[in-house]
């Protein structure tokens, strides 16, 4: 006997008051920043040729006697901003609401990219006493300037800001030099490009204000087939930008730096130097950053675009790359070529005709000092997002990305020689992954078991964001101009009353939209020339819409908001076929993201504490129970709190909590006298007394992972929490 279910669970409704909470309040978080962004931080105008128009700024400085805006080095900011509104975009237009205002700032943006690469070489010639001239046929190269906030910019727009002064690459506290651009603003700017590629398609722009100044940047982009009329191609617009970045780093005429020929280098054309910083003159581009920048090109321009090889060759370079991403280090013993500023034995190791073995000991230049090395040692960053954006492993490079989040580790050092021990974690790496690679959801689907665990810790790190804004004195976690660029300064500006501009807050919260909950939005249709499989086998998905036969004995289609049966759907023989609608086990629902008008006053919602459903939980901690050395399971148990724990009576605040061994403790209206840490055994690992603090930072990493009892002494009251060190 054939049989059908049809089962219509409406669950989401009975759970979202509480589940949705979360949501709804780091919803109106975002739009709060968003507001905040617009009238501090940016002047959006649609004269866009007007330098300093349209380009974010990444913090304010309210201390000291001459308190001032600073637009930063640039690696953050139109890197951060592109990519916050082309997820935006793709968001409001799938959730079918109002994205006219976002589509206006993107459209703005990028001709601010245009803008930059039009009148650099202008500018610099300028500086350079070589002329006031324009050539549009030379100077859309992409070669530019970091920013254009310049003094008129200022003089004009100065009642926009809340301070007196401003501080850019145009204009700097030290120098009046104009600083040119670097591999590492290409490689950052190259990952907003490529969401604006992967995530925005043909939109109208003709009902958007737009004012040039000269018809230079117009007939470009009608040239290349990106602006027709009243219509822009915004991914053809993104891919040519990319493109015209790759083909910078390349150059025809051969220079040999550290003897060794290369055409890979950042060369300023107007004056003919070497870039300041980031130029290649180490040989890092020539050997592995320029093969990850080709894999760019290949991953989402389509084609490849590598005009000269780099030092050893195509195979060489690839091998090395991909051995520092997979790896994070190669071993000297294995370099055949001479890479970075090594000496070896005193003497330099060039290339020969069979290629040179380096021999041990090496010697790398560090700040200035020459340190002894047994391994390269990269910029962890760019190789990540070189691999990242360039997907240059397949599959695994998501892989490779989330494994290095979950392999953090305090003690490693980021920047070898500083003293500092934040390492790296760069969580938009592995989600940007899934924005960019993942269309389909096959990676990060709602059946894969890192799905809900993984979303539950993302979900911790925007819900503990502060609802007035990201300051120095805030949440650590969000106490840096950047934590996806920057989480080694985390608290680096502590006290200091530094207000940062929230894009890697806003980034993340919308790539973390798209990652895990892009099958919301998604229609799958099911047609009698689909795959066997989506016939045969169990399916989920956000909408369903099918009109095939149904070829194997139990199959059950599940859908977020709806599944349609057409006509040529049907079932035969003892087919026993179910289908349903009911909300998938998680916090957020895709089809939920929406604007929320700008409220001072806020909704009274607080994500600071979010409640934590326990099957997720369960989860998570059978996930990282693997993660963690086997041992007995009551001395690694995880406690069922991951949220920031408070105690009412005491206003206790612990947070992060799983820990890395690094933790902080807060006392709001009380002070700390002492802390004390027990392992399950009872015995005591860490202990600091004759304390006098509101607020301490705890450090007890050299402990191997478990759970952990935490006593803060108030006085004569104490407060014991467990934590857990992974």
């Amino acid at each position: 006997m054939r049989k059908i279910f049809i089962t219509l669970s409406f669950n989401l409704f009975l759970i979202f008051p509480l589940l949705g909470q979360n949501q709804m309040a780091n919803l109106e978080k975002y739009w709060k920043y968003r507001q905040e962004l617009r009238d501090k931080f940016i002047v959006i105008s649609g004269n866009v040729e007007e330098p300093g128009v349209n380009i974010p700024a990444a913090d304010i400085h309210y201390y000291g006697k001459k308190p001032y805006v600073g637009w930063g080095d640039g690696n953050s900011n139109m890197s951060h901003y592109l990519s916050m509104l082309a997820t935006e975009l793709w968001l409001l237009k799938n959730n079918n609401q109002d994205y006219s205002t976002t589509l206006k700032e993107l459209y703005y943006a990028m001709l601010a990219m245009e803008r930059l690469d039009l009148y650099s070489e202008q500018n610099f010639r300028k500086q350079e006493n070589k002329g006031n001239s324009v050539n549009p046929s030379t100077d859309i190269n992409g070669f530019h300037s970091r920013d254009d906030v310049s003094q008129a910019f200022w003089d004009k727009y100065s009642s926009h800001f809340p301070v007196g002064d401003f501080v850019s690459c145009y204009k700097r506290e030290y120098s009046d030099k104009i600083y040119d651009i670097s591999q590492d603003n290409i490689y950052h700017n190259m990952e907003g490009l490529a969401l604006v590629a992967r995530l925005v398609g043909t939109e109208n722009v003709g009902s958007i204000p737009v004012t040039f100044q000269t018809n230079h940047i117009p007939n470009y982009l009608t040239s290349k087939g990106i602006k027709n009329g009243n219509t822009v191609n915004f991914s053809l617009w993104a891919k040519d930008f990319i493109k015209r970045y790759i083909k910078v780093l390349q150059n025809s005429k051969v220079r040999f730096i550290m003897g060794v020929p290369t055409h890979w280098y950042l060369e300023n054309p107007v004056t003919g130097n070497l870039v300041e910083d980031g130029s290649g003159k180490d040989l890092d581009m020539a050997t592995f950053y320029g093969r990850g920048a080709i894999h760019v090109g290949n991953a989402i321009v389509g084609e490849n675009l590598g005009t000269y090889d780099g030092i050893g060759g195509e195979d060489y370079s690839k091998k090395i790359f991909k051995d520092l991403f997979e790896q994070h280090a190669v071993d000297l013993s294995d370099i055949r070529v001479l890479t970075l500023e090594v000496a070896v034995a005193g003497a330099l190791a060039l290339p020969t005709a069979g290629l040179s073995i380096v021999t041990l000991p090496a010697y790398i230049l560090i700040h200035g000092k020459w340190q002894k090395v047994d391994k390269i040692i990269t910029d962890y960053y760019k190789i990540h997002s070189l691999a990242c954006v360039g997907n240059v492993s397949g599959a695994s490079t998501f892989t490779s990305l989330y494994n290095y989040l979950l392999s953090y580790n305090p003690k490693k050092v980021c920047y070898p020689g500083t003293g500092t021990r934040h390492f790296p974690i760069y969580e938009h790496f592995p989600l940007m992954y899934l924005a960019l690679h993942d269309p389909n959801c096959e990676i990060m689907n709602m059946n894969n078991s890192l799905y809900n665990p993984s979303q539950l810790l993302y979900e911790h790190l925007l819900n503990i964001a502060p609802f007035n804004g990201c300051w120095d004195n805030g949440r650590f976690e969000w106490s840096s101009t950047s934590r996806c660029v920057w989480p080694e300064s985390l608290t680096q500006n502590n006290g200091q009353n530094i207000q940062y501009s929230g894009l890697d807050y806003m980034m993340l919260h919308n790539l973390f939209y798209i990652a895990f909950h892009k099958q919301d939005l998604k229609t799958l249709f099911i047609d009698q020339n689909s795959p066997a499989n989506l016939r045969k086998e169990n399916v989920s998905y956000g909408t369903i819409v099918t009109s095939a036969s149904i070829l194997a004995d139990n199959v059950t289609y599940a859908a977020n908001n709806g599944i349609a049966m057409r006509p040529g759907f049907s079932t035969a023989g003892k087919t026993n076929f179910s289908a349903k609608i009911q909300p998938r086990s998680g916090y957020y629902n895709g089809s939920l993201y929406k604007i929320i008008p700008f409220n001072n006053g806020g909704s009274g919602l607080k994500s600071d504490t979010p409640p934590v459903d326990l099957e997720d939980l369960e989860e998570l901690r059978a996930i990282l129970l693997d993660l963690l050395p086997p041992a007995d399971d009551e001395q690694y148990e995880l406690p069922l709190e991951l949220e920031v724990i408070a105690n009412e009576e005491t206003n206790i605040a612990i947070f992060p909590n799983p820990t890395d061994g690094v933790f902080r403790i807060q006392a709001n209206g009380g002070i700390i006298n002492a802390v004390e840490i027990k392992n399950v055994q009872g015995i005591t690992v860490f202990k600091e007394e004759n304390l006098s603090e509101n607020e301490t930072v705890v450090d007890f990493s050299t402990q191997p992972p478990g759970a952990y009892l935490v006593t803060v002494m108030q006085g004569k009251n104490a407060r014991t929490v467990k934590i857990v060190k992974y």
